[in-house]
């Protein structure tokens, strides 16, 4: 099996949100089931109500659209690209 990859393959951004609505998370990833199957070992996956996912046609553009939802939602157990981001 050969595995593409390359801003041209496809990929998901998630959001892991809680039953208040608020967003607890935001991950992209190529892969949705296992990631979010591994996101089921953080302390705060318990929280997690729901995951809000939207696929992109280019990894680069699920990369670029996380990091500005990140930016602008600041949720709280995101650290890459979180300027609120402190250890509890």
């Amino acid at each position: 099996m050969i595995r593409r990859t390359g801003p041209d393959i496809a990929g998901w951004v998630y959001r892991c949100v809680n039953v208040a609505g608020e967003t607890l998370y935001i991950g992209h990833t190529l892969n949705l089931r296992p990631r979010l199957a591994s996101h089921k070992k953080k302390p705060w996956w318990g929280d997690v109500a729901c995951v809000r996912s939207s696929r992109f046609s280019r990894w680069e553009d699920a990369y670029e659209q996380e990091m500005a939802e990140i930016r602008e939602i600041r949720p709280r157990h995101n650290k890459q690209g979180n300027p609120d981001w402190s250890p509890s």
